[in-house]
């Protein structure tokens, strides 16, 4: 799911937790659940653990990395932040 607006370029996380329930939804009746990946607008882990509890696999996180002159050390620093694994 897309969270960037790609006519305004704005983005919002609020978009894959509108469209996830439309997502499931559509495929409830396909053989497997649909894989759910969210892109776009994700700033920090807090974010990251509220869409695992959202049902998300996948996250697409590159314009907070490249922004930063060090895009190695601030992914190091964005993984230290807290654990992956939802609570």
């Amino acid at each position: 799911i897309n969270n960037r607006n790609l006519g305004s370029f704005h983005t919002s996380v609020q978009n894959s937790f509108l469209l996830a329930g439309y997502a499931r939804n559509t495929a409830k009746n396909f053989h497997k659940p649909p894989l759910l990946i969210s892109e776009s607008g994700i700033e920090n882990l807090q974010t990251v653990k509220q869409l695992r509890k959202a049902g998300f696999k996948g996250f697409l996180i590159g314009e907070r990395f490249m922004k930063s002159r060090q895009p190695g050390e601030s992914l190091e620093a964005f993984l230290a932040e807290k654990d992956l694994r939802t609570e």
